[in-house]
C-alpha cells in the first residue's frame, strides 16, 4: 500500500510540473514575492497582527485600494488586486507578490507604487517596513501566529522536529523569484544553474546581523 500511494503521488507531481510547462514561442515571465517585517519606529519590536494598531489595522486602511479580501476566522489576512497581492506570514511577515510578467522595469514600477501607497499608512503609525533575513529584534517565543489553521498544525509539527523549522515560520523573510521552463530538460538547466549559483547569491545577501534578539556571530 505504501508504494502504491508513492507512485500515485510521484504521477500527481510529475503530470503537475508537465501541465505548467509553458509551450514554444509563449513568452517567459517572472514571479517575484517579497516578504518584510513590520517594526515600531521606537523600539524595533515586530508589530503584532491583532487589533487596530497591528498588522490588521494597516491591512484595513489598505482595503479600499484592493478588489479582493481574504479572511480568517473573521480577521482580513489578505489582499488582492490585478497585479499585486498582500498576504501575511506566520508571525505577520508581509507578503507582496506581484503578478508574474516579462517586464521587469513594469515589476518594479509595481513595487515601487505600491511603497508610495503604503508608506504614509505607516509613517503616521511610527511603523517602518525592513528588509532583513530574521527577525531584526523579536525573538519567536514573543511573536504569537496569525489566525490561520494550517499555520497551526504546520508550527506544531516543525516543532516537533529537531531543526529551526519553527525559526523558518516565524522569524524568517526572504524574496521569492519564480521562472517559467519549456520542458524537462530546460527546468533541469535551470534547476541546475540556480543551485550553482545559491552559494554565492547567499553569501552577497546574508544580512542576519541579530539571530533571537542576540548578535550573530
Amino acid at each position: 500500500m505504501k508504494n502504491d500511494n508513492y507512485k500515485a503521488n510521484r504521477s500527481r507531481l510529475i503530470e503537475r510540473f508537465k501541465k505548467a510547462s509553458k509551450r514554444p514561442g509563449d513568452e517567459p515571465l517572472f514571479g517575484l514575492e517579497i516578504e518584510q517585517f513590520l517594526v515600531n519606529d521606537e523600539t524595533g519590536m515586530t508589530l503584532p497582527y491583532n487589533g487596530e494598531d497591528g498588522v490588521e489595522g494597516i491591512l484595513h486602511e489598505l482595503r479600499p485600494l484592493f478588489n479582493e479580501t481574504t479572511y480568517s476566522e473573521g480577521h482580513l489576512i489578505g489582499l488582492t488586486r490585478d497585479d499585486l497581492a498582500i498576504t501575511i506570514e506566520p508571525a505577520a511577515q508581509l507578503e507582496f507578490s506581484i503578478a508574474p510578467m516579462a517586464d521587469v522595469g513594469r515589476i518594479m514600477q509595481i513595487w515601487e507604487g505600491m511603497m508610495e501607497e503604503l508608506r504614509p499608512i505607516l509613517t503616521k503609525r511610527g511603523v517602518s517596513l525592513l528588509a532583513r533575513g530574521y527577525q531584526p529584534k523579536s525573538r519567536i517565543d514573543d511573536l504569537p501566529l496569525i489566525p490561520k489553521r494550517r499555520y497551526e498544525h504546520m508550527y506544531r509539527h516543525f516543532s516537533s522536529l529537531n531543526g529551526l523549522g519553527p525559526n523558518m515560520m516565524k522569524g524568517t523573510a526572504s524574496i521569492h523569484l519564480s521562472v517559467d521552463y519549456y520542458s524537462e530538460e530546460h527546468m533541469g538547466r535551470i534547476y541546475r544553474a540556480m543551485y550553482r549559483l545559491l552559494p554565492i547569491l547567499a553569501y552577497l545577501t546574508d544580512n542576519l546581523p541579530v539571530f533571537e534578539g542576540q548578535p550573530n556571530t
